[in-house]
This record gives structure tokens, C-alpha cells and sequence, in this order.
């Protein structure tokens, strides 16, 4: 989004050099962008994880007792990860930008 002047006489003035960031802005943008991909694939191994030790328990309540555990800890932060996204789109369409710009 650039900013546009208009004067009287001369019409719209676009300026040339208005900093947006650059360079330094995607590479922020982008490890946020793979930091919340990376986070959600840690979660999927955790719930994964989490079934996995559930289904090797053998019937023993403190190994299913920790494997119930894994799994709700693990939806849980799948679950803040989604609200963060959501939290941070919604304070970016607030604002007018596009602050995630994830691959899919």
C-alpha cells in the first residue's frame, strides 16, 4: 500500500522512495510463516505420539493416564496455535495488511 498525494494543479502525486519494509520484513514474515507450519507438524507428531504410547500402554492406567495427557497437551497447543493465527489476521485486517502469508 503506497501512499498518494494529490495537489492541485499537478494531480496525484505518488512519492518514490516509501520504506515497506523491504528484505528485513519478508524474512520476519517468512520465519513466522514457518514457525507456526513447524508448529502445527509438532503437534500432529504429539497426537500421533500420544495415540501411539495409548495403544502400547498394555491396559496399565498410569501409561494411559500419560498418554491421555499427551494427546489433550498436544490438541491444546494446536488448538492456541489456530488462535493465534486467527488472532494475528484479525489485528492485521484491522489495520489493512496481509501480516501471514502462509503457502496455503
Amino acid at each position: 500500500m503506497k501512499i498518494a498525494l494529490s495537489i492541485p494543479g499537478y494531480g496525484q502525486v505518488n512519492p518514490g522512495n516509501v520504506p515497506d519494509g523491504g528484505a528485513a520484513a519478508n524474512i520476519v514474515w517468512t520465519l513466522i510463516d514457518l514457525v507456526i507450519v513447524f508448529s502445527v507438524l509438532l503437534a500432529i507428531f504429539f497426537i500421533l505420539l500420544g495415540g501411539w504410547n495409548m495403544i502400547t500402554s498394555e491396559g496399565q492406567k498410569e501409561k494411559m493416564a500419560n498418554a491421555r495427557k499427551e494427546i489433550g497437551f498436544a490438541l491444546l497447543g494446536l488448538i492456541l496455535i489456530f488462535l493465534s493465527f486467527a488472532f494475528v489476521n484479525l489485528i492485521g485486517s484491522f489495520a489493512g495488511v496481509n501480516l501471514l502469508k502462509l503457502p496455503f
